[in-house]
């Protein structure tokens, strides 16, 4: 069965909780899961077997883990096999949905504030583009 399958049966179970699944070296999070780890320390959001997708090295697990119980997640530790190797649920404590929302709202405005430098980063050699930047100015700076 394909890791997509995987976590779509473990996420039918665990809807409410982190899933996370340790790959190698690796820990990886999947679906809205993945944004709510981007958002709450900064790692790049991917996309791979068309799922969002978020990654990060086993070394700094205790620290992820240490944020999802002060902020009140609920999460599920799973090895490659899909074996839940340990849990934490905080019942009607968990913020799951709240930072799940907060998360994808972020990351909304990131990727559009991304999209457009990636537009001025491409066209920096164009001779109009300084109209355009000064027009962002304008906004920026309320001259």
């Amino acid at each position: 069965m394909s890791i997509e399958n995987e976590i779509k049966i473990m996420k039918d179970n665990y809807p409410k909780s982190i899933i996370f699944v340790k790959i190698g070296a690796f820990y990886h999070t999947y679906l809205k899961d993945a944004y709510i780890i981007s958002y709450l320390f900064g790692y790049q959001l991917k996309k791979s077997q068309n799922i969002n997708n978020c990654g990060f090295t086993a070394t700094i697990f205790d620290n992820v883990i240490k944020k999802m119980e002060v902020e009140k997640i609920s999460y599920i530790i799973s090895n490659n096999k899909f074996e839940i190797e340990g849990q934490q649920n905080f019942g009607d404590e968990n913020k799951y949905d709240e930072v799940f929302e907060n998360a994808y709202k972020y990351l909304l405005k990131r990727n559009k504030i991304e999209e457009i430098n990636r537009y001025l980063m491409e066209n920096i050699g164009n001779n109009n583009i300084m109209k355009e930047i000064n027009e962002i100015e304008q906004i920026i700076y309320k001259f």
